[in-house]
């Protein structure tokens, strides 16, 4: 059994059952998969992948070998603890009822045994991770409070360091992935595709999500990597100076780009255009002897 300096065991089964597990049998119940819902916030994803159709094939030969854990929801049915891709597979797989375990399990509870029983599998995004550790950090132990469902243990207050104890990471380490948690919906997927790196990503989550927008809007128009380099001038520019949209271009371009736009008062188009013109007609009309002058001035 591995555990978090010897004091809150990890994957422990036979801890977290209680007393559904008795002289090493576990009392499994069939359930309609109808009934059972997603885990609020479940931060891991359930793709339709080639693993979920090994999955598939495997149900099907052999049935589910490892009954899912649920507890039940004040709104009816049960919340799957651990088992999505299993509740995914069988759905697939056509089947009508799933074997689980019931268990009565608080919201620490709960979610201690949600990220502890996915997050060590083989294939883990930095999104995946860096939520389920945010989550795992919102329930922080405190001294005194048990956490061990049978042998009521006393815990000391859980840091970054025993979060990322079982993984091999440092508390820096697991402070950094929560960093990404606050990163746009865009630049996250960058970072689960790859193609902005992990300290590029955290020196981006220290920029406003407005300041997040506009180097997305850089990055997507001119198909452009940021490294480390420049997400970490980009901070320091916001820590130092500010950061604007034009900044942020100059950093990740290298050169300032000008906006600009024109406009024109109701005054000074009355002139020039008829009352029923609307602003579509003006714009093409205006465009239209810009690219004339722009053809004479070339010919001359």
């Amino acid at each position: 059994m591995s555990s978090i300096k010897g004091m809150i065991p990890f994957n422990s089964y036979e801890k977290l059952l209680g007393s559904e597990y008795e002289d090493g049998k576990l009392k499994v119940v069939e359930v309609q998969i109808e009934s059972l819902h997603t885990f609020e916030n479940h931060p891991f994803h359930v793709n339709d992948d080639e693993e979920m159709q090994e999955l598939v094939d495997s149900i099907k030969e052999k049935g589910v070998v490892s009954p899912a854990i649920v507890r039940e929801r004040k709104a009816g049915g049960y919340e799957i603890i651990s088992g999505h891709r299993r509740k995914r597979a069988c759905e697939i797989a056509g089947l009508e009822k799933m074997p689980v375990i019931i268990r009565e399990l608080d919201d620490k509870e709960a979610t201690i045994l949600m990220v502890d029983s996915n997050i060590q599998r083989e294939h883990i995004l930095p999104s995946e991770r860096a939520f389920a550790y945010k989550m795992r950090m919102k329930y922080e132990s405190h001294q005194g409070e048990r956490t061990d469902l049978t042998s009521g243990q006393i815990v000391q207050k859980l840091t970054s360091d025993d979060v990322g104890e079982e993984d091999g990471f440092s508390g820096r380490t697991v402070r950094r992935y929560v960093c990404l948690t606050e990163l746009i919906p865009e630049l996250l997927e960058q970072v689960d595709e790859d193609k902005i790196g992990f300290i590029a990503a955290v020196d981006l989550s220290f920029l406003d999500k407005s300041e997040q927008k506009w180097v997305w809007s850089v990055l997507n128009e001119s198909h452009k990597k940021i490294n480390g380099n420049k997400a970490k001038e980009l901070r320091s520019r916001k820590n130092e100076q500010g950061l604007t949209e034009d900044a942020v271009c100059e950093i990740l371009l290298g050169r300032h780009t000008l906006k600009r736009s024109v406009s024109f008062s109701e005054k000074e188009l009355k002139d020039f255009f008829p009352d029923e013109m609307d602003a579509e007609q003006i714009k093409t009309i205006i465009m239209n002897l810009i690219v004339k002058w722009k053809e004479e001035s070339q010919d001359g």
